[in-house]
């Protein structure tokens, strides 16, 4: 999951939204300079494009159901064991998954 803060309101400290998509952690994040897209890299061997206007609720966040996560799976040594595209959660709103990178 990706959380998503405005940077307005920093002081309250709580996230105003997310991305869940992802099936494994997340090693990176970056934006880009127009504050509306963002890209995510995961274990899982996929990278996601997010639109920010299209980020979930915090509360659609607490209310979904769990995400598969694969224990001993080593991102940096081996092939992610499950096709990408049969995992899709109810509430992935990527722009787009780009898999099969190493």
């Amino acid at each position: 999951m990706v959380k998503v803060w405005d940077r307005r309101i920093l002081g309250n400290n709580k996230a105003i939204g997310c991305f869940v998509g992802h099936s494994e952690g997340i090693t990176y994040v970056d934006s880009k300079e127009d504050e509306r897209y963002l890209i995510s890299v995961s274990k899982d061997q996929t990278i996601k494009l997010w639109d920010l206007r299209k980020a979930n609720t915090i509360d659609e966040y607490k209310n979904m159901s769990k995400l598969k996560r694969i224990s001993g799976f080593d991102y940096r040594m081996h092939d992610y064991p499950h096709p990408h595209n049969l995992n899709k959660h109810e509430l992935d709103k990527s722009v787009f998954t780009f898999t099969g990178f190493e």
